[in-house]
């Protein structure tokens, strides 16, 4: 009996004292300590001088007491800090959600390298650091350097045409389409290039026959699909075309034969190149249509097509 007795209480002991060492261990982890940054950006606006600084941390509000950017350059010295809220204000869109913002204005850093590092620190005193490097830059407005024209066929046969002193032939009985190029040029890169749109005007077209019915807008057309894709780079410059995913074929627009109520005139084209900081740059192209027997064909480029003006094509 009182080595029973003696067993039991030294059960007891055991599991009190365990219990009493798990729960002082329990207390004792500084859980604080374990956080990150886990984003941190920075946007600039050299024209505006306006700079945005965000910093999202994986921490609870209660537990950080100070959030900052510093920026260094060296070429000239430039040393500025920053302060950061996460209390919807300056910036801030949405208030304790563990992403501090801040926008400050009238902040106007030389053209050169920059190191900026966010520092989050918490109620322990204990400090995280993430550190970006960041370029500014001259921005340049884009440019158009140059459009170019074709006039092509399904089979991916066509020629290079000058709408200055050529028009686009539209043909008799047979498809072609107008296949074009933006070449575009900007200082600061192929990144800052938003988007290059085109529009175009048919006010000046009509169909060739008379049982055609047909009512052109006024003005330029504007469509959301009537944009040029990015195809590939030289030195200097960036290279788009007309074929984007909504084109139903590889080779430009589709052009209706005469036969088919195909139109002739002028169109007016409206190219738009966009960047990120600067107004859209404009660049305005008249195409003239001509058809068979306007005495103007490219029988060279395109006989077979014209046996009025071009007669027996030699191969």
């Amino acid at each position: 009996m009182f080595n029973g007795d003696l067993q039991m209480k030294n059960r007891a002991f055991i599991f009190t004292t365990l219990f009493f060492c798990s729960c002082i261990s329990t207390i004792q982890e500084p859980q604080e300590d374990y956080f990150v940054i886990t984003d941190f950006q920075v946007d600039y606006n050299q024209l505006t001088k306006e700079i945005y600084f965000q910093v999202v941390t994986n921490a609870n509000n209660d537990t950080i007491r100070n959030v900052s950017v510093e920026i260094l350059g060296t070429s000239p010295l430039i040393e500025m800090s920053f302060s950061l809220n996460d209390s919807a204000d300056n910036g801030d869109l949405i208030s304790i959600n563990g992403i501090y913002s801040e926008l400050y204005n009238s902040i106007e850093l030389s053209f050169q390298d920059y190191v900026l590092q966010a520092v989050v620190e918490n109620n322990l005193g204990i400090i995280k650091n993430k550190s970006i490097s960041f370029k500014v830059e001259k921005e340049s407005p884009p440019q158009i350097y140059d459009i170019k024209f074709w006039k092509k066929y399904s089979d991916g046969s066509g020629y290079e045409f000058n709408p200055d002193n050529e028009p686009f032939q539209v043909n008799d009985s047979t498809y072609s389409y107008l296949y074009f190029q933006a070449i575009a040029k900007d200082e600061n890169g192929l990144d800052d290039i938003a988007y290059i749109r085109y529009q175009v005007n048919v006010e000046s077209m009509s169909p060739e026959l008379d049982n055609c019915e047909y009512s052109p807008e006024s003005g330029y057309q504007n469509y959301a699909q009537w944009y040029l894709e990015y195809q590939y780079s030289t030195d200097s410059t960036f290279v788009y075309d007309v074929n984007n995913a909504y084109l139903d074929n590889e080779q430009g627009i589709s052009i209706e034969p005469i036969s088919l109520c195909g139109k002739t005139g002028v169109s007016f084209f409206k190219f738009i190149i966009s960047d990120l900081i600067f107004d859209p740059v404009i660049k305005e192209v008249a195409i003239p249509f001509a058809k068979c027997g306007d005495n103007v064909w490219n029988c060279e480029e395109d006989c077979e097509h014209c046996p009025m003006e071009c007669g027996e094509c030699v191969e």
